[in-house]
């Protein structure tokens, strides 16, 4: 395991351009750019609150039910964006991967890398969310500075894995995200 980490230190510039190469891919020619990052979340934030919230009135325990859904789509946003690029990641690099040396694993650590520039920017619209609903902040929230990085070292297990078995078959690619979908309606993300 030590011998791993040493690895991955030795090439993290690598993993840093790559990262960048990430997000600028994910955004080039796009009016918009990076505020897709924001605007997604946002944009089912609304949806969620109308449908959920307005229409059927899914009890948020009195919390406002737009800080309620913003607060679970986030990190989902995260997650989902991560395992479905970070499956793809090694086959995508294929030409990279068979002419030169590296540590595979920064592949999928790059895409988890842009998930998480996309998560921070969807973070700081959530800091200004809890301020203009007045949600206050407490010690307990210092709680993300331990959630955060468990989660995404369980993002990025679950995208070693699934980049590992999408070399071998390529359904992966289609099954994926029809299986986040269906997660995202079968866990309490929405309600």
């Amino acid at each position: 395991m030590k011998l791993w980490f040493s690895e991955l230190w030795r090439f993290r510039e690598l993993l840093l351009a790559l990262t960048a190469r990430e997000v600028k891919i994910r955004y080039k020619q796009t009016l918009l750019g990076a505020a897709w990052a924001i605007l997604q979340p946002l944009s089912l934030t609304l949806i969620f609150t109308l449908v959920f919230g307005i229409i059927l009135k899914v009890d948020s325990s009195g919390v406002a039910y737009p800080v309620f859904v913003y607060s679970a789509l986030t990190p989902w946003m995260f997650f989902s964006n991560s395992v479905t690029f970070g499956s793809l990641s090694v086959v995508n690099n294929g030409r990279l991967v068979t002419k030169v040396y590296f540590p595979r694993e920064i592949l999928p650590l790059a895409s988890i890398g842009a998930a998480l520039f996309d998560f921070l920017m969807a973070g700081i619209v959530f800091l200004l969310i809890l301020f203009f609903y007045q949600v206050p902040i407490n010690v307990s929230f210092l709680l993300i500075l331990i959630i955060i990085p468990s989660f995404v070292f369980l993002t990025a297990g679950i995208s070693f894995f699934l980049s590992a078995i999408n070399v071998m078959f390529r359904d992966i690619r289609f099954v994926i995200p029809l299986l986040l979908q269906i997660w995202l309606y079968v866990t309490p993300v929405i309600y």
